[in-house]
C-alpha cells in the first residue's frame, strides 16, 4: 500500500483515508453499500489514491465532493466516476442498504456540502467542522453564511463527526461550541472579513 497514506477502519464498511504526511492532513472517507461505494473527497493528489481505494473494495466507486477546494480534489484525476451533476440541499444518495444526504452548508466555500448518515448519526463535515483553524476570511468564503451552516447542523442528531482536516477524535459538542463563537463575534461587530484569528479551545476562527 502506498506510504504516503494512512487507512483506518471506522466501522465494517467505512474507512477513512488520510493524508498525515502533509501539514493539512486532509481526510477521504470510503463508504461501502451493498449495490456500490462512495469516496467523499480525493485529497491532494500527492499519490494515487485510487490505488488504496481499490484494495479496499471492489464495489463500482462514484466520487462526491464536500467543495472544490484544491486540497479536496486533488485525486479527482484518478477515477472515473465523478458525477458530472450538482448536488442538491437533501438529496439522497444510496448504496444500497445505506443512504447518504446531501446538506448545502455554505460558507467555507459557496457550494460547500456536509454529508450525513442518519442510520449511524455520522455527519463528514468536510471544512465546515474540524479542530483546527476554520477559514472564512478569503473572497469566496462567507462568515455569515458559515456562521448560518453551522446552526443548521445543529438540528442534527449526531454522533460522530468525521472532518476534513486534523484530529478524527473530536468530540460532537465542538458544534455548539463553534456556534457560539460565531454569535459572540457577530454580537461584537466582529464578523466580518479581515478582522484576524480567533481562538478558542480546540478551534479558531480566521475572518
Amino acid at each position: 500500500m502506498d506510504s504516503w497514506f494512512t487507512v483506518e477502519q471506522i466501522d465494517q464498511d467505512t474507512f477513512v483515508i488520510s493524508e498525515y504526511r502533509h501539514w493539512e492532513e486532509t481526510h477521504c472517507y470510503l463508504l461501502c453499500g451493498t449495490k456500490r461505494a462512495i469516496l467523499i473527497d480525493t485529497g491532494l493528489g500527492v499519490s494515487n489514491i485510487r490505488e488504496v481505494i481499490d484494495g479496499l473494495t471492489k464495489l463500482p466507486v462514484t466520487v462526491i465532493t464536500t467543495h472544490v477546494h484544491w486540497d479536496h480534489i486533488g485525486g479527482h484525476k484518478y477515477f472515473q466516476g465523478v458525477p458530472q451533476m450538482i448536488l442538491h440541499d437533501e438529496d439522497c444518495i444510496d448504496l444500497g442498504n445505506r443512504k447518504l444526504v446531501v446538506i448545502h452548508t455554505p460558507g467555507h466555500s459557496p457550494g460547500h456540502c456536509c454529508f450525513y448518515e442518519a442510520d449511524r448519526k455520522y455527519l463528514y463535515s468536510g471544512d465546515l467542522i474540524y479542530s483546527g483553524c476554520l477559514d472564512a476570511f478569503y473572497p469566496s468564503t462567507n462568515p455569515q453564511e458559515f456562521w448560518k451552516s453551522v446552526r443548521k447542523i445543529q438540528s442534527l442528531k449526531i454522533s460522530r463527526i468525521l472532518p476534513g482536516h486534523h484530529h478524527l477524535s473530536i468530540p460532537v459538542t465542538i458544534i455548539d461550541k463553534i456556534e457560539t463563537a460565531f454569535h459572540n463575534l457577530s454580537n461584537e461587530g466582529k464578523l466580518k472579513q479581515g478582522n484576524g484569528i480567533f481562538s478558542y479551545e480546540g478551534f479558531q476562527i480566521h475572518i
